[in-house]
């Protein structure tokens, strides 16, 4: 196959490529973080094994800062869906804090003090200042860095 390289600035990445680049940072990522555990599709009910919830948690709780910081974590879920595309069972659970509930009290809790502090003049971004801005906040710090560093 021809693999055809497009600028990613100037239009979409061939799909070749990007099998490519996992191929050829696999095996120093692997050094580094150790070998994953390679990615297994997520008993669900149903499926005749007796399952009734998911068996993998999110692979976020065991990896190390480094895994983290640059997501090599995902890496067994991507080379999995590059292989084939998928499915919402493929899918490993939420972490505790993006769950809805746990979201949802979260501003809930927030916007019920803006509603007892200001009344009357009580501001939803301000609700949401109070409960997402700080992680809102770092993480627009991380992309505007990555962004200037792109110009470098």
């Amino acid at each position: 196959e021809e693999l055809v390289v497009v600028p990613v600035g100037h239009g979409r990445v061939d799909v070749h490529l990007l099998g490519l680049l996992l191929k050829l940072f696999e095996t120093p990522l692997e050094l580094i973080y150790g070998s994953s555990r390679g990615y297994e599709r997520v008993p669900r009910s149903g499926d005749g094994d007796g399952v009734d919830e998911k068996v993998n948690d999110n692979p976020y709780y065991h990896a190390n800062i480094l895994s983290r910081l640059t997501f090599n974590y995902m890496t067994p879920l991507i080379k999995y869906g590059y292989k084939q595309p998928l499915e919402h069972d493929d899918l490993h659970q939420l972490l505790d804090s993006n769950k809805a509930e746990i979201v949802s009290a979260r501003f809930e809790k927030a916007w019920k003090d803006e509603l007892k502090s200001r009344g009357e003049s009580a501001s939803i971004l301000r609700a949401f200042h109070h409960s997402f801005g700080r992680e809102y906040y770092s993480w627009a710090i991380v992309k505007f860095i990555y962004d200037i560093l792109q110009f470098v």
